[in-house]
């Protein structure tokens, strides 16, 4: 359902940004649709992607108001999209820029895939604790064009204490288009799951496929905080979801470790959903010691008694073979996190099996 910006309520009065008058409405309202959240948002509350789960460790509490792979998606026909943001305390990165950690990602929908229009970058004098800011987007010089979906990336290393999008006086506001499946691809693992350290929030690798899939997506990826806990297990064993991708590599402290918790973890999670499609990888690398074959034997060895064990919907993708090709020294920033190269590369080998996975 769509209706004009004055239908929603009379007392909105625009606000002059950058020239032009702007009607802001709270993202957590109607219609505005937002995804990659277990923990429903309010005007009175932080967005956080999962609950306080007893037994897991508390980096993954901690990093679970980081808003990565939060999105809000509409429609408008407006000339023009603004936001006004309040923002937690900024994580100042020596290699990952506030575009990316701090910034909103801003994509069209377009056939079915969705395409890049701008980031919403917040001022270079963010620090920390709370930040206030408004950015702004003209699409078009052309006013009350069509009507088209968009989505709305949230940061990838910070909180969003509130969200404002702003269109223009007299343009339609809708939901937007749903995406392909009802339920979400689940994704659980590190940093690299969450997005570090991509220069936009759109191009964290969870958030390439869901551009071109248009797919629904939750991120559940925490920063140093993957140690595949049974409870962890359980609590994503119990989410809706189309397919699950298993990123977990890194954060186990040592091989013996990854060796105790993987297949376990994977056990607990096939138990509940004897047909979900299982995507397994190992962490994205070239082999630099004997560690990283020792792990991601380890992790193959999950998926081979698996498929020993007769499941038909588990796949794996060696890390090893995904910076392959023409600048695969070039994609990370510190030798560990992909940059957006890097990220672009995972997202190519995924596509396919999350393709095939799905018969879509």
């Amino acid at each position: 359902m769509s209706y004009r910006i004055e239908e929603i309520d009379k007392n909105f009065a625009p606000v002059s940004l950058d020239g032009l008058d702007v009607v802001f409405k709270n993202v957590t309202d109607e219609p505005f649709r937002l995804y990659g959240l277990t923990v429903p948002a309010s005007k009175d509350s932080d967005f956080r992607r999962i609950p306080k789960i007893e037994g897991v460790n508390g980096g993954v509490f901690h990093l679970s108001k980081n808003t990565a792979g939060v999105r809000a998606r509409f429609s408008t026909n407006s000339p023009y999209i603004a936001i006004y943001a309040e923002i937690g305390d900024a994580y100042h990165m020596a290699h990952m820029p506030l575009s990316g950690s701090c910034g909103f990602d801003l994509y069209v929908l377009e056939g079915s895939e969705e395409r890049h229009v701008r980031p919403m970058i917040p001022p270079t004098g963010v620090c920390h604790g709370q930040q206030h800011y408004h950015s702004i987007v003209k699409l078009s010089n052309k006013a009350f064009e069509k009507e088209r979906t968009y989505t709305l990336y949230f940061p990838l290393y910070n909180g969003v204490k509130k969200l404002e999008i702003g269109v223009a006086p007299g343009s339609i506001l809708g939901e937007g288009e749903p995406y392909t499946q009802k339920k979400p691809v689940v994704y659980y693992g590190s940093s690299i799951t969450q997005g570090g350290c991509a220069s936009r929030a759109g191009n964290a690798y969870p958030a390439f496929i869901t551009h071109k899939l248009n797919l629904d997506h939750l991120n559940l990826g925490f920063s140093g905080s993957c140690v595949a806990e049974r409870e962890m297990a359980e609590y994503i064993a119990g989410l809706e979801m189309c397919a699950f991708v298993y990123d977990y590599d890194y954060n186990a402290p040592t091989p013996d470790y990854l060796r105790e918790t993987h297949e376990p973890f994977f056990s607990i999670i096939r138990k509940y959903n004897p047909n979900l499609p299982v995507i397994i990888l190992s962490a994205p690398c070239a082999p630099k010691n004997g560690d990283d074959c020792t792990r991601r034997d380890i992790i193959k060895a999950t998926y081979e008694s698996a498929k020993a064990k007769g499941d038909k919907n588990v796949y794996f993708i060696d890390g090893t073979q995904i910076f392959d090709g023409i600048f695969a020294d070039s994609c990370t920033v510190d030798s560990v996190h992909p940059n957006d190269l890097g990220f672009a590369r995972m997202a190519e080998k995924l596509i396919p099996v999350i393709k095939e996975s799905l018969n879509i």
